[in-house]
Parts: structure tokens; sequence; C-alpha cells
């Protein structure tokens, strides 16, 4: 049993202390098993939880048709996936405009080098690449999880984006907030290969055995569905042989599931010494006081079906639950939120239906139905085919037709009308009319267009490119600290070259960002002190940046508007050119050289250095007579409109600025 010394205080009423607990202590496990059942339960309580199997059929085009007769044609005419797709790659291709700030000046190198890691990590690990796929969860099951780890193995040592279904999010005592930091505890649900989590954990390699089925598996893995497009009627599903009878997730290759739980564990050290806590030689080591909290961050366990696998304090600095969640039409009532193809169902099946009913019609003029008299030869019913040309038929006698082809309907002149109406209306509900409608226009919108235009023509997607500016702060925040823990000095220098070096001279703790101070340095802080531990230091450092994201700049819509901006700005010689080949992403621009600029330390003296801000990179391009020039040729621009990219009739795409 647990020494009762150390007995637990906090609200959740778990028992057992890291390094106190015998691991196969049943309590801990059990309580565990609990939590894993509560979550179940919450996620089950949500309307959209029993429709998201269903959804991602729709999706991969199992739709819903009336039972006709086996000859009788149909059609499926998937839009739901056009319009996913569509929503997609509106809010994939990102051009996200957002930076780190601090107030304080002596921080300013520091916040440099992070904006400028976070946009190179950004590109390197295909960071849009990983919310698309969280785009795709949060269409079709209404939330789409994102998964924050630093992976040793990944790109060198970096931090790896992990899409993820809200199925395999278990809750824990939730709040009605808008972020999921806000709960007591999360439990993330994951397979993994037997023999990976064996040689993990080793010593509690018994416990790690063949799932028994008793728990649900990870939903985030291939479906075994069939996707060819079968007939679907009101009985379908009923039967154990039914060919539409869906299956769940499976997985092809042995997996164990693997639960790793954050909690909001607010224990105290309640003994007279102090405690070691977490892996000695780490650095979120650290030692707690008597009368201190004992999981200052959050506790972490791992563990499976069979045990506890491991029990300490979340290795994070940051503190969070490593995990965001996008819900892009979120609403008060709804944990999950509504997924966007809730709306398009009912639409997409009134389309498929009445394509159908326009096949079934041309299908009885193409096969017209025959009528024989009942004195012909049956051999000859069985070879006429009225489809073949020049078709003849010998009448019996003057008194017989022999043969008449069936009166068939035809199409009536209302149908084709309202089928174009239900497309126009399903491109209206789903929100593709005004991407489509900016998609034929032949020029990008100048400035005092752009807003205009994404208000009228596409709220929704304005709407859910602010909801994925909400999903990335907490994102951006894990990226952030995780590189001012695991981002070393020659990693640094290996992406930024000799700028990095600029912050090692700063501190006696060069290895990170997160400074180390001493008492006589201009710039001294206690919080910052070098006798501090260095998770200390960086719980207060990290909370000098604030994340600032411009409004609607997810969408590469407001970047070709902020293209034009800067464009005008170096005409008008308020921009550098190496701000301006940045911002146009031009490449082999390079950097502008060291000219005598005033010291940071004491402006009242000019010192070489590498010029920073705009006013100082301007100053450069001066001292080297780089300025901007005006071609002699043509028509000179008369300035009374914002630049905006046109395309002419012969293909060439000119920047103009006259009406």
């Amino acid at each position: 049993m647990p020494d009762p010394t150390f007995q637990i205080d906090g609200i959740l009423g778990t028992s057992g202390l890291y390094g106190f607990y015998r691991p196969d202590d049943p309590a801990v496990h059990g309580w565990l098993l609990e939590a894993r059942e509560e979550g179940e339960q919450i996620n089950r309580a949500d309307p959209a939880y029993s429709s998201i199997d269903q959804w991602m059929a729709y999706v991969e085009g199992e739709q819903q048709v009336d039972p006709t007769p086996g000859d009788v044609p149909t059609a499926i005419l998937n839009f739901t996936k056009r319009v996913c797709r569509a929503h997609i790659s509106a809010l994939t291709d990102l051009k996200p405009i957002f930076e780190w700030k601090t107030e304080n000046p002596a921080f300013r190198p520091q916040s440099k080098l992070i904006n400028d890691l976070i946009h190179i990590w950004y590109a390197n690990v295909s960071a849009d690449m990983a919310i698309g796929d969280v785009d795709r969860f949060a269409i079709v099951a209404g939330s789409g999880d994102c998964v924050v780890d630093f992976d040793k193995y990944f790109c060198g040592g970096d931090t790896r984006l992990s899409a993820r279904a809200p199925r395999d999010t278990l809750p824990l005592r939730p709040s009605r907030t808008s972020s999921l930091q806000d709960w007591e505890g999360v439990t993330i649900r994951e397979g993994h290969s037997p023999n990976k989590l064996k040689a993990l954990f080793s010593d509690r390699a018994g416990l790690i055995v063949a799932d028994s089925g008793r728990f649900p598996a990870s939903f985030t893995r291939f479906a075994k569905r069939s996707l060819t497009q079968t007939r679907v009627s009101t009985l379908s599903g009923l039967g154990r042989n039914d060919p539409n009878r869906k299956t769940s997730a499976v997985t092809v290759t042995p997996e164990v599931t693997l639960y790793r739980t954050f909690l909001k564990d607010r224990s105290l050290n309640l003994s007279d010494k102090s405690l070691p806590m977490g892996k000695p030689g780490t650095n979120w080591f650290y030692v707690v006081p008597p009368g201190e909290p004992l999981y200052p961050r959050g506790r972490m366990l791992l563990w499976v079906e069979g045990g506890v696998l491991y029990d300490g304090p979340n290795p994070y600095w940051h503190g969070l639950f490593p995990l965001g969640r996008l819900r892009l039409d979120p609403w008060p009532w709804s944990f999950l939120g509504l997924p966007l193809i809730h709306d398009m169902k009912g639409m997409q099946d009134s389309i498929n239906r009445v394509v159908s009913y326009l096949l079934q019609i041309l299908s009885q003029h193409v096969n017209r139905g025959q009528i024989w008299d009942t004195n012909m030869p049956p051999n000859m019913k069985k070879m006429f085919d009225a489809r073949m040309p020049n078709w003849k038929v010998t009448k019996p006698n003057a008194f017989s037709d022999g043969m008449k082809l069936a009166e068939v309907p035809n199409v009536p002149p209302w149908a084709m009308p309202f089928l174009e109406m239900l497309f126009r209306k399903f491109n209206e509900l789903t929100g593709v009319a005004g991407l489509e409608a900016f998609l034929q226009l032949r020029q990008a919108p100048g400035a005092e267009t752009v807003q205009k235009f994404m208000e009228a023509l596409t709220p929704e997607i304005r709407l859910e490119g602010r909801q994925v500016e909400f999903f990335l702060r907490d994102i951006a925040g894990m990226v952030k600290t995780n590189i001012f823990q695991f981002q070393t000095s020659s990693k640094r220098f290996a992406i930024l070259g000799s700028a990095s070096r600029t912050v090692e001279s700063l501190d006696y703790d060069p290895e990170t960002l997160v400074p180390a101070l001493a008492s006589d340095d201009p710039n001294y802080v206690p919080e910052l002190d070098a006798s501090l531990p260095r998770h200390e230091r960086a719980r207060f450092f990290t909370n000098q940046f604030s994340f600032f994201v411009t409004a609607n700049s997810m969408l590469a819509l407001h970047a070709q508007e902020r293209k034009m901006l800067y464009l005008q700005l170096a005409r008008m010689g308020y921009m550098d050119i190496w701000t301006l080949g940045e911002m146009l992403e031009i490449p082999n621009m390079g950097a502008p050289p060291a000219v005598p600029l005033p010291d940071p330390a004491n402006p009242m003296i000019q010192v070489p250095r590498v010029p920073e801000t705009i006013p100082e990179r301007l100053a450069a391009q001066q001292l080297m007579g780089i300025g901007a020039v005006v071609s002699p040729a043509g028509r000179k621009s008369s300035g009374q409109q914002p630049p905006h990219a046109e395309q002419k009739g012969d293909g060439r795409a000119v920047v103009s600025e006259s009406p």
C-alpha cells in the first residue's frame, strides 16, 4: 500500500504518488478505468456521436437512393465530397500572419528567433497538411483533435502534429468553455504496436497484451468499408449478412490500445522532506519542497487495459494537455459541435433521387417496353431487341399489330430547372457559391473590396477561418514552449545560422532560449536568476510572449491583399527590399549587411550590426544605393486604386493601380 503520509489532497480523488505507489496497486488503475468510462459516456451523449460512421460513409459515396429493380439505373452525384474538399482546400491554403510579441525590449532577440523558428517549423513539418486532416475530422464528426508531441525521431527532433478522431479524446469533468484546456483532465486513446510498447516499457512488458475487446479500440485508424455504391433501403442494416451493414474500424496489423491520461492534480507534498518528481536527467525533472504542489504542470499516466505503465508529472513545460480541438461549427449546447455534413444530407439525398428518376425515364425511352400479340412466335420475342437499328416485325394478320412499343412518360418540362435549383441551393447552403464566384474573377480584389467580398460571398468560410485561428492559439503556445524546452543551440544554428548566436551571449544558459541572468546584468529580473531551475525560469519567460494573429489571415485571399499592400509601401519608399522579398516569397534575397546602427544596450553609440526593423533596413538599403526604380515604359500608375493582381486577355499577369 502507498505510504499514508503521502495522501492525495486533489479534487479528483486519485490515490498513489509517483515513486511511492506500487505499480500493481489496483486503486490507480481502477480509477483510470472509471474515468475512461465517464469520458465515453460524455462523448456518446452528443447527438453527433452515433452518426459519425454514417457521415464518413456519405463522404465516401455510400449514399441513399430509393430501392429499384436490378436493371434500373441509379446514380450518385457525390456533391458532399466535393463540398468537403472545397472547404478543406480553403482552410488549408493557409497564409497565417502571426507573431510572438513581448513588451520587454531585452527579450526582443528571443522574440525574433521564436518567430523565425516557428515559421520555418510550419513549413518543414507541413503543418498545414496536418491541419487539413484535423479539418476533415471536424467537417465529418463535428470536431477534429490535434495532438502536439515532441518527437526526437521526427525531423531531427521536432514537434509533430497528429490529427485524431474526437471519439479518441475522452474528457474528464469537462467545462462548458470553448477550450479543452479548462477541463479537469483528458485521456488520449491511441493504437500502438505491441513490440514498440514492450521496448519502451520493458519492465512492464507483462501488462502489454492484446486487447480483450471489452473496451472500444482507437477510432483513428483505417476503416473497413466497401466503396461500392450500394442501394440502401429502409430495412438495410437489419440483417446479419446485409452487405450494407457497417462494420467498425479495424486494422490489418496487431495493435494495443494505449491511454495517455493528463490530470490537473492539485496534490501537495504533505511530508517534511523534498520529493524528486520526474525522470532524473531530463529537463522535466524537479524537486518539490514540503508544502508545495506535487504536479505544478499537471500529472500524466500511461496505461493499457492490463495496468499502469507510467505515472509522473506532465513532461511538457507548458503544463497544458498536449491537445487542441477544432470545431468549425460550434454551438453552446453541443459538445462535439455540428458537422458541416449534417446539413448536406437531405439535399444530397434529393439530388440523388431526382437524378435517378431522370435516368429511369431515359432508360425507359432507350429500352422501350414491348406489347406482343399472342399469336406471335415465342422465339421471335426472345430474339427481338428494339435497341437494334432497322428492326422489323412481321404482322400475323391484317387485324393485329404483331408488336408495338409501349408508351413511356416524358421528362416534365420543369424537371431540369428543378434539378438546377437543387444544385444551386446545395452550393448556397454549403458556402461553396462564394468560392466559385471568386474563382471566376479574372483579378484578385484590391484592399478596399476584399473585406466586402469575404463578408458578402463567403461568410461560412470566413467564420471557419476564425475558428481555425482560435484553434491555432493553443497549438502555437505549445509549439513555442517546446522550442524553449527542446530546441538545442546546435539545432538552432543548423536552422538559422549565425543569427542564432546573438542570444547565446546574453545569459549563462545558452543551450536553451530561456535566459539565466546574473544579478549584475542590466536586464536582470529575479524570476530569471541563474540559480533557479530551468523549468522555473521557463515558466516565467514563456509568459512574456503573447501570440497575435491577424484576423482572417488564414485564407490565402487575405495574403494576396497583404502582398499588394507591401508592394505599394515599397513603391512609396516605406518598405525595404528584404522585407518585401520575404512577404512575396522571393528566393535568394539574402540578408541585409551589417551597418553602423544604434546599440540596443546604449542608443547613444553606434555599432556595426545586422539591421532588424524596417527603418534600419531602409538605412542599410540607402547606404547600398538601392532604391525603387520606375520603368520609363508605358503609362505611369495613377495610384488611384490600391494595387491588385489582374490578368489580361492574352494571359499576362500584371499589377495595376489605375482604374
